[in-house]
């Protein structure tokens, strides 16, 4: 039988425990309530800067979008004022191109010489492979020309051919295509009566090698230089420190390195008409384009000069 004391003490300890219970209830309720107030505020803290994020976003995006759109107005009318700059600036020329192995660059550079009122003389493109030296195209010229001979040899023909018999029926260029080292075209030569062309455009790709520079470059500018032959190198765009940048400063012609561009297809057409230089986008080069000749007469290629 349980005393009144012990039952005195236990009812004492349940009333304690809960007092205990009630207190420690009170206080974790407290606490709750400040980690959840806590919770909220945090909570429109990061709203508040998501709906600043978000308005900075817009204002960036409506910023971007009105560059863009002043950009485009300004190729645009850079494009405009390009093409009346140039326009009859080559009427009444002929204009062949060697194409060495890029042929992105061979409709720009047609573009911007008939905008400038040039006809299209003929048009060799040089096999990728031939720039690049690959194997077996010397055995296959040999063969088709009869007779083994360095690569700068068999280009001095092509070169000869193409200044002096724009028909195609030059034998050089006739062995070259058969092995399959280039490939010819016309031009605009079917619609007149051929002649030699009065520009020669040496449209080059990347970086071109000592070899492909000796041995492609050098007698298409010689040969065109020794025929009075208004010769113009052009890439596609500024190469900066590399070496076919060194290489256009360096050559005994004008160059353009932007071709494809309007600033660059300009420079292309005063080039062509007689501006000496190398022109691109570099602080290195000569300007953008060069100025536009005084007089027709002045754009005239000298005979025998070349650039």
């Amino acid at each position: 039988m349980i005393d009144w004391r012990t039952h005195a003490l236990s009812l004492v300890a349940v009333f304690l425990a809960l007092g205990i219970g009630i207190a420690i209830g009170g206080m974790l309720g407290s606490k709750g309530e400040a980690v959840v107030a806590e919770q909220q505020s945090v909570i429109r803290d990061l709203e508040g800067r998501l709906a600043k994020a978000d308005d900075d976003l817009q204002a960036l995006r409506q910023e971007l979008l009105a560059e863009e759109s002043a950009r485009q107005a300004a190729e645009e009318l850079l494009a405009q004022l390009v093409q009346e700059s140039a326009a009859g600036l080559l009427a009444g020329r002929q204009v062949a191109l060697v194409n060495l192995g890029a042929p992105t660059l061979e409709g720009e550079a047609l573009a911007a010489l008939r905008t400038a009122g040039a006809r299209a003389g003929p048009i060799l493109t040089i096999d990728p492979a031939v720039v690049a030296g690959g194997a077996g195209v010397l055995g296959r010229l040999a063969m088709a020309e009869g007779a083994a001979r360095p690569l700068a040899d068999y280009a001095a023909g092509w070169a000869q051919g193409l200044l002096t018999h724009p028909d195609g029926f030059d034998p050089a260029l006739q062995a070259g295509v058969r092995a399959g080292a280039l490939s010819f075209a016309p031009g605009d030569l079917d619609e007149a009566a051929p002649r030699a062309p009065d520009g020669l455009v040496l449209l080059l790709p990347g970086p071109v090698g000592d070899l492909a520079w000796r041995s492609l470059v050098t007698p298409f500018v010689e040969a065109g230089r020794a025929l009075g032959v208004r010769v113009v190198l052009a890439a596609d765009d500024d190469p900066g420190e590399d070496e076919l940048d060194a290489r256009l400063r360096e050559a005994p012609v004008a160059t353009v390195a932007d071709l494809g561009e309007a600033a660059g297809d300009l420079a292309l057409v005063r080039a062509v008409a007689g501006a000496d230089g190398h022109f691109g986008p570099s602080a290195r080069d000569d300007g953008l384009w060069p100025p536009a000749p005084r007089a027709a007469s002045e754009a005239a290629p000298v005979a025998g000069s070349g650039r």
